[in-house]
């Protein structure tokens, strides 16, 4: 549909700095929110 923007976002459930740079590197921006579960 023209004029209409992705409004989709990626979640890292994860503190891991190697999961997110990998993420980064990729070409992606995801929002960090930390699960709290082992």
């Amino acid at each position: 549909m023209a004029g209409m923007t992705d409004q989709r976002r990626l979640v890292l459930a994860s503190a891991s700095p190697a999961r997110l740079g990998l993420l980064r590197q990729a070409g992606f921006a995801p929002e960090v929110i930390v699960s709290g579960v082992d």
